[in-house]
């Protein structure tokens, strides 16, 4: 891996000084349905110290340029991650980090597999020009260093337009410190899946079902693309061990959260405000280093004891 910078060794007034701090930074995923993979590839990562305002010429950025590598978005759900960077860098405050990518227009640089095995473009705008950035501050201490975990919600970046020939990926990013975080999950009664009139859940694997996470217990959920939004998903699968219904949301800052299941997933479009149901919301906290267990049981029928 090649790096290249322009640090000096003494605190410039910027955070940055003579000490350096470890730094792994990691990408994962909540899926989208209808896909078989979504490859993207990743050239770098850029580091930019506080102060840089993006006007100078970037001599004190920190860049780690490494051979093209494709990383399939979908394969890392449920906490699995894939490591994109683990290296030393100067302890001090950062503005923002930049993922570089190859994405262009047309291209196959980056791509998606379709569930039919089709393969089409994925067009990142702007993406093969300013990468994608993740906004701070971000604070890197000597002593502890860092460990970031950048999760991809695809849920709510991937589209297809129609009449457009390759599919568009409008990154939703969160950067977790790892450390940090917590996760939420449980299981799913199946009974769910017919909760709506217009579910279009599959019975047998649990696909199109999906569990929205909220950091707002006050107010009621809504789908990916009105204006309360949920800052996480989960997909709905079956654990062929158990026989269960299951879901995991990792990486959620410690923080109260609701937590809703809906069987409409599949409907929820990311560029436009969608009307899906529902059934079954509840209420969690989450604490560092642990998964708050969240189960979603069917409704029972009026007049059945409760």
């Amino acid at each position: 891996m090649l790096a290249t910078a322009g640090c000096s060794d003494s605190n410039d007034g910027n955070g940055q000084g003579g000490d350096s701090a470890s730094v792994r930074l990691s990408v994962t995923d909540a899926p989208v349905d209808d896909l078989a993979a979504v490859n993207v590839r990743f050239t770098g990562v850029t580091f930019n110290p506080a102060g840089d305002d993006g006007d100078d010429d970037g001599s004190d950025r920190i860049s780690f340029d490494f051979e093209p590598r494709t990383i399939d978005l979908l394969s890392l759900t449920g906490g699995d991650t894939e490591i994109l960077i683990e290296e030393e860098i100067p302890a001090g405050n950062y503005e923002w980090i930049r993922l570089e990518v190859e994405a262009e227009r047309g291209a196959m640089d980056s791509f998606v597999v379709e569930n039919g095995g089709g393969e089409v473009s994925l067009f990142i705008p702007s993406g093969s020009q300013r990468g994608l950035q993740l906004n701070g501050p971000f604070a890197i201490t000597a002593n502890q260093g860092a460990r970031y975990a950048v999760d991809f919600d695809l849920r709510a970046s991937v589209n297809d337009p129609q009449g457009f020939p390759d599919y568009i990926l409008r990154p939703t990013l969160r950067v977790v410190d790892v450390r940090e975080a917590g996760s939420i999950g449980g299981t799913v009664d199946p009974a769910l899946f017919t909760e709506v009139a217009a579910c279009d859940a599959d019975a047998a694997t649990g696909a199109r079902t999906a569990v929205y996470v909220y950091d707002d217990t006050d107010t009621a959920p809504d789908d990916i693309g009105s204006g309360n939004p949920p800052v996480a998903t989960g997909r709905v699968t079956l654990d062929e061990t158990s026989g269960d219904f299951v879901y995991t949301v990792a990486f959620l800052p410690p923080d109260d959260y609701r937590v809703a299941f809906t069987c409409q997933a599949r409907a929820d479009d990311p560029e436009r405000d969608d009307d899906i149901a529902f059934p079954v919301v509840n209420d969690t906290a989450v604490v560092a280093g642990a998964t708050a267990e969240v189960d979603f049981a069917a409704p029972a029928d009026e007049g059945e004891p409760q």
